[in-house]
């Protein structure tokens, strides 16, 4: 067996035994490791130059065979993709914007610097030009052929920005079309969005909520409970469900409102937004035991 052989079986080998321990990023770091070694093999064959390599991993001229090095690469892609979730592969699978830029590149640098290597490279052994003229060639090539595909990647991100900006302009019309009031936040709890029936009601601008701003309007008797709820569910990462009064911006009095949070999570399971609504209450605002009116409106 070859030395390069034994070697990828031996980086592989430790790679899938190491994904399903702490080791992770490290198995992954192997699993590149044998890849490089085999893509490494595989161009040597495509090339046709065997000196730089079998001097370097060929003992007694026994070489790597080109179907080995082949499914030595084909097990490593699937090493990496057995775990799309986790890693490097993350970023490649995710159907953010980043991930659709690193499907569509990806390819090409693979590809395109061994194909057009292979043409300077053939163009040399026919004696077409000198090594100076090939290697100005290659380099003028591979630049013009990767600033298209950068400005095709920036025009698709530009596509899929101004689908997302449409996206949240039809949802927030559509909060703002609701008649009770809508927020989100930050997962830090920073109150960054209020729909228009908030200020309507409220009688504040964009200016006046910031940096927690909302607390003006909350009954001072409630206040203090309201925070702490509100502490606990960002601290615990838990739905927040309370009822508290807000001052009414018309005649200034302070009405019972029901509020309810939810964290939206990404993939990964961490929290990117935090949306709250105050429904109507299924009592319709009648009075209840405490003898206060509420107004879920």
């Amino acid at each position: 067996m070859a030395i390069m052989t034994a070697a990828s079986l031996l980086l592989l080998g430790c790679a899938l035994f190491m994904r399903g321990q702490r080791g992770f990023a490290f198995g992954e770091q192997l699993i590149l490791a044998a890849g490089a070694l085999c893509l490494f093999n595989s161009i040597g064959y495509v090339y046709g130059i065997r000196s730089f390599y079998r001097l370097a991993f060929i003992p007694a001229s026994t070489a790597m065979a080109l179907p080995a090095s082949v499914t030595f690469l084909i097990l490593c892609a699937g090493a990496l993709l057995s775990r799309p979730d986790r890693g490097l592969m993350s970023t490649i699978t995710s159907p953010s914007p980043g991930g659709v830029m690193a499907r569509r590149l990806l390819p090409a640098a693979l590809l395109i610097p061994v194909a057009v290597g292979w043409l300077q490279w053939q163009g040399q052994l026919k004696r077409l030009y000198d090594t100076s003229f090939g290697l100005a060639w290659f380099t003028a090539v591979t630049v013009v052929i990767f600033a298209f595909v950068i400005w095709r990647s920036g025009q698709i991100l530009n596509q899929l920005s101004a689908k997302r900006d449409r996206v949240e302009r039809n949802i927030r019309q559509l909060a703002d079309s609701m008649p009770h009031m809508v927020w989100a936040a930050t997962p830090d709890g920073n109150l960054d969005y209020y729909n228009q029936h908030w200020y309507q009601y409220t009688g504040m601008n964009v200016e006046q909520t910031k940096d927690w701003g909302w607390k003006r309007v909350i009954h001072p008797d409630d206040l203090e409970n309201t925070i702490a709820i509100w502490t606990e569910a960002l601290r615990s990462c838990q739905p927040f469900d309370m009822e508290y009064r807000i001052q009414r911006a018309s005649d200034g009095m302070y009405r019972w409102h029901r509020g309810q949070a939810h964290p939206i999570r990404n993939s990964e399971g961490a929290i990117e937004r935090i949306r709250q609504t105050n429904p109507r209450s299924a009592s319709g605002g009648f009075p209840t035991g405490r003898g206060k009116q509420r107004d879920f409106r």
